[in-house]
């Protein structure tokens, strides 16, 4: 073991200094141990001209399993270390060097003429391999990991993850150590455990404050903040400064030889630090005389020349919301005294990470902070409220790249004659085309010709493709589509020639194609801050910086799963539908559009509002109305018809349509609006006109009582409610409405009875029968309800809807109302979801009927099957699983279980029960045993409770019975443990059974109960964490009563002479006896299943959780 001190001074001098081959020489030697430093100079061919200078091999290494690892130090041309291309190029130069050398990895210093910042990158070939095993590389090109490095860049990061490694002297490292140092979800898991620490201090301080400044108290409790929202809130804006610094858009001061200000992009990387330190101004409180200043007025006011004079300096107008103060708080006259170290603490721990404002593409990552990361730490942290809070657990991103891509399939496969298996290499392969080849030549391997002939038509359908996550989280999936959707339609624009940059082709995106409810505000905070950050890091134009679009009426809050109000209907759907139009009703809709557009233009025209482009707008808007104005006047009169509806509801309809309109209008105006005041206006006038439709309803319905009550949510951006139908009535309107695609992690929730909720959910979905309410299931009902005909919903959720009882209702639903494409399964043990076990499955599905002979896709545990409709509606209870032989032959069996035996849940209620209990004994009680208790064949420790046996009205404690768990978790590889008790009573966590034949011996019994066969039948079928007697009573079985029972009593009772020891439990030696005799019974089951050897083994793999 090297001495640590030394270790740190060794990557101190590597990577925080200038970069200097020998010390970077010497850390490869300390890293490696066995490393002979032998430089040669390798030639890399023209191609790389204009971008590498040289290129060193500073020597080998190979690990313990023979994987090959080659040192080089590369310098850059002049200008190329950060440029796309040049990264490409870098990259591309060392899979060049590795493929033709059929080296595994590189480890890469790359520097340029100024060495105080360099990068340290690792390089990885992913070779497959064909059937013959010859080795394909096209297909896996080479990915590369990097740190940013050097004395301008923070890199604490890359010194820590390599530590270790460095002090670590008897091990030589692996490729995989190598590759875990450059791991990105390391990096963020120490970011998120250190950002939570932040949060909850800040909170804390916020929480203390409050309890001693009674101006603040009043202040937070008159407009509805909370100390957690506000603290999440505000350590965002925080980071967010981090990327606007890193881009170099704060604090941009003047040239003092010209005494003009410096382009965007020239501002100081560390200005909040700067400000902190007092080098650009002094302060006494920071967060009160610095911060809100920052944040509330330079970032979100517009100034001359973007010049805020406190800071004497220019600022980037930015707009948006997330520099607005929460709840509109009075931030000026209301002081909230933070101590200044709370905001020291804050960023000491964010100067030690490298924030990137470079989004990771597919084959090129920085190991840094970037917007992907923060946003997987925003998910996490949603449900952090103190310190005893876990956070949720987000969806994994290949997770969210799969479900993405294959909505985007499913959506592009039903709107075009486009071969699916063309789709799929666009969506799945198509950035390698940009990457691997030049811009002008896409691949065809990744471009099939029927995309190019189809090129406007799929640009045309991706930029008016309808998304929706009506639980929408940090906006994992709004983001995930958004980048699939731009990564698509930028390789189009090249096959157009109508190249697009990546801001643009956001921003369109963003507006037209995504939206996403969720309950909770915090959430929908997140999902905004994550889209305005995804669209700072790729805003390219330093001559003026656009500002950020308002989001308000795009990413909502509210109940996803209500759109009634205390079971009053909200919106009248029916004004949704289209009027069959009049001329006259047509030309009094032109002529009020007209009135609005001249009354906008005056106030340009006067100055009330500034220009912005919109004038051009108005202009061009003006002629089309012109020109279909003077269409309706020369219409022949045979062409109008007369009103042939119910007057009332025609006039309903003909009013709310017009003020639907406006409010299409309305929102779009809003979405790019940049001054606050005409803000402000077009907010209140959104919120009057949704208002008034729904008062509107109520009138009707003669429902003033509930218009009272629903007033105090009038001013409230988060409702108990959510009207799907008004607040995106433009995705509603029209020949087939709804949305194209719905896509969502749904909540996990099982409703109790105690939920005030649950009764309304039960009238509302007919999912609810059945059993057990998990939320989830209500969202997989509410997204068919919002999606259209043929639109595609792409699910991720716990799995057991697939077979669980309960689950019934939905099973029908999906079979009857759509088409199901693909479901994977993933197992506990598949650790889906870093802080939770849970067994989930993603589903992809059409809404549309399916014919009886349909055939979906279903994976599980690497195994694909491919499952019928017909089979599926063949079963009494709809279940959806994979059947392989094994399961089959099993089922063939004629008889079930509960034909030989009775069963029952343990008749004591632990729960209810628990006042009963002693842990004494007396004449009239017995001992109480739960399912802790429970082994197989044995008890695997005493129970220490009695129980008086008059608790029960049942007798079957006097008998000998089999007693196995009731509650065992899912994962794990044994379900199915159950012994042979007798004068015990049973907790309500235990189940049991007696055989009703009394020719057929109890031992006989437990033998096949606790069979492999058995485990492995209920363990196929069953995904909670429960064993219910009733499916243990379903397992096909042969007939019982025809068996020789004597082979399996003699075993049972081996077993149980072992089992019966005190010590057994611990004792190793006595287990492998009673595992060598359970192989022993498991054989006998093997034969009367007929199954072969290659059946045995599946189900031996399959108990282990192979």
């Amino acid at each position: 073991m090297k001495d640590k001190r030394h270790a740190i001074q060794l990557l101190d001098e590597t990577f925080n200094c200038d970069f200097d081959n020998n010390k970077f020489s010497n850390f490869i030697k300390e890293l490696f141990n066995q490393f002979n430093v032998f430089p040669n100079t390798w030639d890399f061919g023209g191609e790389y001209k204009g971008y590498i200078d040289s290129c060193q091999i500073l020597g080998t290494y190979k690990d313990s399993s023979r994987k090959i690892i080659d040192v080089l130090v590369v310098k850059l041309q002049k200008g190329t270390v950060y440029k796309d291309r040049a990264r490409t190029k870098q990259r591309n130069l060392i899979a060049k060097y590795l493929g033709r050398a059929n080296k595994d990895a590189a480890l890469v210093a790359f520097y340029g003429d100024d060495p105080q910042d360099w990068r340290f990158s690792f390089v990885k070939m992913d070779y497959s391999f064909t059937k013959d095993g010859s080795i394909v590389k096209e297909l896996t090109p080479a990915k590369r990991y990097s740190y940013l490095v050097g004395v301008n860049e923070p890199n604490h990061t890359c010194r820590r993850q390599f530590l270790d490694l460095v002090i670590e002297e008897d091990t030589n490292p692996s490729l995989k150590d190598i590759e875990n140092a450059f791991s990105i979800d390391n990096v963020t898991k120490v970011f998120f455990s250190e950002y939570k620490k932040l949060f909850l201090e800040l909170k804390e301080s916020l929480d203390r404050i409050i309890g001693k400044h009674l101006d603040v108290k009043e202040e937070f409790d008159q407009k509805s903040i909370s100390t957690v929202d506000f603290s999440k809130k505000l350590l965002g804006q925080i980071v967010f400064i981090y990327f606007l610094q890193k881009k170099g858009w704060l604090g941009v001061s003047k040239n003092k030889e010209t005494g003009k200000f410096k382009e965007w992009g020239d501002g100081p990387k560390k200005f909040l630090r700067k400000l902190f330190d007092k080098e650009i101004i002094g302060y006494d409180e920071f967060f009160n005389e610095i911060l809100e200043p920052l944040f509330y007025e330079a970032l979100s006011k517009e100034y001359d020349h973007n010049f805020y004079s406190r800071f004497d300096c220019k600022i980037p107008f930015l707009n948006g919301g997330l520099f607005e103060p929460i709840n509109d708080y009075d931030w000026v006259n209301v002081k909230i005294p933070f101590e200044n170290k709370i905001f020291k603490d804050i960023l000491k721990i964010f100067d030690r990470f490298n924030f990137t404002v470079k989004e990771d593409e597919p084959l090129d990552k920085e190991v840094a902070v970037d917007p992907e990361m923060l946003g997987k730490v925003f998910e996490n942290l949603l449900d952090v409220t103190d310190r005893k809070s876990r956070g949720a657990f987000y969806t994994p991103r290949e997770i969210v790249h799969y479900m993405c891509q294959q909505s985007l399939i499913n959506y592009l496969e039903t709107n075009t004659d486009v071969p699916v298996g063309d789709i799929e290499t666009f969506i799945q392969h198509g950035e390698f085309a940009q990457q691997i080849t030049s811009r002008a030549n896409v691949d065809e391997k990744y471009i099939p010709a029927s995309i190019k002939n189809n090129r406007d038509k799929i640009d045309n359908l991706l930029k008016n493709i309808k998304i929706v996550d009506p639980a929408v989280g940090s906006g994992a999936f709004p983001m995930g589509m958004m980048n699939e959707i731009v990564k698509a339609r930028s390789i189009l624009s090249y096959l157009r020639k109508d190249v697009k940059n990546n801001y643009d082709l956001k921003r369109e995106t963003i507006e037209n194609c995504l939206y996403g409810v969720d309950i909770d505000s915090s959430a929908v905070d997140i999902t905004k801050l994550r889209f305005w950050l995804s669209l700072v890091v790729d805003e390219i134009d330093i001559k003026k910086i656009k500002p950020l679009p308002n989001l308000d009426h795009k990413i909502m809050c509210g109940n996803s799963l209500l759109e009634e109000f205390e079971g009053v209907k909200l919106f009248d759907e029916r004004l949704l539908e289209r009027i069959p139009e009049t001329s006259d009703f047509e030309l009094e809709w032109v002529n009020a559009d007209v009135e609005k557009l001249y009354t906008e233009l005056g106030e340009i025209h006067t100055g009330k509002r500034k220009d912005n482009g919109r004038k051009k707008e108005i202009e061009t808007e003006l002629k089309k109305l012109d020109r279909r104005k003077k269409a309706i006047v020369s219409r022949p009169e045979d062409e109008t018809r007369q009103s042939t509806f119910d007057s009332v509801l025609e006039n309903r309809k003909k009013e709310s349509q017009k003020k639907l309109a406006e409010l299409k209008q309305l929102q779009k105006n809003f979405f790019n609006e940049q001054d606050r005041k005409r803000k402000k206006e077009l907010a209140e006038d959104i919120d009057r006109i949704e208002w008034e439709l729904v008062e509107e309803t109520l009138k009707e319905q003669g429902n003033e009582d509930a218009m009272q009550k629903l007033a105090q949510y009038e001013k409230n951006k988060s409702k108990p409610f959510f009207l799907w139908k008004l607040y995106f009535s433009e995705v509603f309107q029209g020949e087939n409405p709804g949305f194209d695609v719905v896509i969502a992690n749904p909540p996990y929730k099982v409703l109790g009875s105690e939920d005030e909720l649950l009764d309304i959910y039960k009238k509302t979905y007919g999912v609810c029968k059945g059993g057990k309410i998990n939320l989830y299931k209500l969202f997989y009902e509410e997204g068919l309800i919002i999606l259209k005909n043929k639109g595609c919903l792409t699910f991720i959720s716990p799995d057991n809807y697939l077979t669980s009882a309960d689950s019934v209702a939905l099973r029908e639903l999906f079979i009857n109302q759509t088409k199901i494409i693909e479901i994977i399964d993933y197992s506990e043990s598949d650790k889906i979801f870093d802080s939770v076990t849970q067994a989930v499955a993603t589903i992809v599905l059409v809404k549309e009927n399916a014919k009886e002979n349909h055939i979906f896709n279903y994976t599980k545990l690497g195994e694909e099957y491919d499952i019928s409709y017909k089979d599926v509606m063949n079963h009494d209870k709809y279940f959806i699983k994979g059947l392989n032989e094994v399961i089959k032959k099993i089922s063939a069996k004629k008889n079930k279980f509960g034909d030989f035996v009775d069963g029952w849940q343990g008749e004591i209620n632990v729960s209810t029960k628990k006042d009963f209990f002693t842990e004494v004994y007396t004449e009239d009680s017995l001992p109480l045993v739960r399912g802790t208790n429970i082994g197989a064949y044995c008890l695997i420790s005493v129970p220490k409770e009695f129980c008086p046996t008059t608790v029960s009205n049942r007798n079957h404690h006097a008998q000998e019975r089999i007693v196995f768990q009731e509650v065992s978790n899912a994962g794990l590889q044994r379900r199915i443990k159950s012994t042979i008790l007798n004068n015990f009573l049973c907790g309500h966590t235990t189940n049991y059974m007696i055989p009703i034949n009394s020719n057929l011996n109890i031992k006989f019994i437990i033998a096949i109960l606790n069979s492999c066969v058995f485990n492995y039948y209920f363990k196929f079928f069953n995904q909670t964490n429960h064993v219910p007697i009733g499916e243990i009573k379903k397992i096909p079985v042969f007939d019982l009563s025809k068996v020789l029972q004597k082979p399996f009593i003699y075993l049972v009772d081996q077993i149980l002479a072992i089992t019966k020891d005190p010590d057994y439990p611990e004792n190793p030696s006595k287990q492998s006896q009673v595992k060598t005799l359970e192989n022993q019974i498991d054989q006998l089951v093997y034969k009367l299943y007929d199954l072969t050897p290659e059946e045995i083994t599946i189900v031996e793999n399959f108990n282990k959780g192979k």
